[in-house]
């Protein structure tokens, strides 16, 4: 955390690691932390929503009830009356697990299951009162009302660098060569910002340049029924709030935590 006034840091570990032998693992997963007024909210497995002040002063916690939540991905919407979040896993007892998008009713603190969670999901995002769904498999944006109703599919032009197919690796895999090894790998998308009618993603895609594997960043925006694609020539790493576009500038003087404007890159 980074205080805007004096310019100091501090490090607060919401998900502590822990180690078995010389291994180092996270047992107690938190999803993306949301600035919510003057505070910052994340969810904790074991069905936990949880907000901190200005530099960890403040801990609030609220269990959820009804269901058993965990793997936590991101909080979609948060208001004084909703909790719209969405979680990998989500059980009601042992013998069943699925996670989705959730709605918790903070006045009463019960949740139901809104949107169930498929694997076809690159990634997820929520604006104006509707979730926005990016398929991964397929050039398909799907929206949901806060009833978790589908109320419309929209279908884009298919991207230039995309693949759009599920890829299994095989059992021989890591003796491949370079060659071989990146037609396995999968696109990621990093990050999806909705601004009205406007949708834009960010994409990891990788490729192979002097035998080795290498990534690639691809910023994409629809809108009118048009999609524009630019590869970025930098290590990209998500949106702002507002949609400014967050990386890394590497230079001789150290590096620089820097954020560009949309309308510098398109």
């Amino acid at each position: 955390m980074l205080d805007g006034n004096d310019g100091k840091f501090k490090k607060i570990a919401l998900n502590p690691p822990d180690t078995i032998g010389r291994m180092v693992y996270r047992y107690d997963p938190v999803s993306f932390v949301l600035p919510y007024n003057s505070e910052f909210v994340y969810l904790k497995n074991g069905s936990e929503m949880n907000s901190l002040g200005k530099f960890g002063i403040k801990n609030d916690r609220l269990k959820i009830n009804g269901i058993n939540l965990s793997n936590p991905v991101k909080i979609l919407h948060l208001s004084e009356e909703i909790l719209i979040s969405y979680w990998a896993s989500g059980t009601k007892d042992s013998s069943t697990s699925s996670g989705g998008v959730f709605i918790t009713d903070l006045s009463k603190n019960t949740t139901n299951l809104l949107v169930p969670k498929s694997e076809n999901w690159a990634e997820i995002t929520s604006s104006g009162g509707k979730i926005f769904v990016l398929e991964k498999y397929s050039p398909i944006i799907t929206i949901y009302d806060f009833k978790g109703r589908e109320i419309q599919t929209i279908e884009m032009p298919k991207s230039k660098f995309l693949k759009y197919e599920k890829r299994v690796r095989p059992p021989e895999y890591l003796q491949m060569p370079a060659e071989k090894k990146v037609s396995y790998l999968e696109d990621y998308c990093l990050d999806f910002y909705q601004p009205g009618d406007t949708s834009v993603f960010l994409h990891q895609t990788y490729s192979v340049e002097n035998q080795s594997i290498q990534e690639n960043y691809i910023l994409s925006r629809f809108s009118n029924g048009m999609l524009q694609e630019v590869k970025l020539e930098f290590k990209a790493m998500n949106f702002s709030s507002n949609g400014d576009l967050y990386f890394v500038n590497e230079t001789d003087s150290g590096d620089f935590l820097t954020k560009m404007p949309l309308s510098k890159l398109f």
